[in-house]
């Protein structure tokens, strides 16, 4: 059964059990996990006891930043290419800050690496830039995305991928820190 499905079968056995226990009103609204604020809001009007209950989630820079570079996902690689149709690695980076946080990177790799503070590996945080040197300089960078994971864009398209690789792993040359991106979204 998917998430949605059982969150949507949790709120119908939750419904029912407050009607039969008599609620006045319920209202619960669900979010995707890539989207905005999620709220659920309960009022249970017993003669005994007034329940009110409110959760929520804030949508933060990084969840906008990772919605956006998703989306590029299987897009194709054009060198010296800046989306939205095709990328090159530095184009993908710099249209995912700019389209998602409205945060202008430099347009390559190398003046990427050189902008931005530089983080440890064990410092690495989702949102970070990861960068790449097979031998003449930074040549490639990467967002980084989680559990080991980037997405870039390459000669086979914008892919997501570990960059524990043994085809990207030996290159790594640093990670880059652009912004805080736990902070919420505007």
């Amino acid at each position: 059964m998917s998430k949605k499905a059982s969150q949507l079968l949790i709120g119908v056995l939750t419904f029912v059990l407050m009607l039969t226990a008599g609620v006045a009103s319920s209202q619960t609204v669900f979010a995707d996990d890539d989207t905005a604020d999620a709220t659920t809001t309960t009022t249970t009007d017993n003669s005994a006891s007034d329940t009110t209950t409110t959760t929520t989630k804030k949508t933060t820079k990084y969840d906008k930043l990772y919605k956006v570079a998703k989306q590029q996902l299987g897009k194709r690689y054009s060198y010296g290419s800046t989306g939205p149709s095709s990328f090159d690695c530095s184009g993908l980076t710099k249209y995912v800050y700019k389209k998602a946080v409205k945060k202008t990177l430099p347009r390559t790799a190398a003046a990427q690496y050189a902008k931005y503070k530089h983080v440890s590996g064990a410092n690495l945080k989702k949102g970070d830039l990861i960068f790449f040197n097979y031998g003449s300089g930074i040549a490639h960078v990467g967002i980084y995305v989680g559990n080991g994971q980037m997405i870039d864009a390459q000669n086979n398209g914008v892919k997501k991928e570990s960059f524990h690789a043994s085809w990207w792993h030996p290159y790594v040359s640093g990670y880059a820190r652009v912004s805080n991106m736990q902070k919420a979204a505007k």
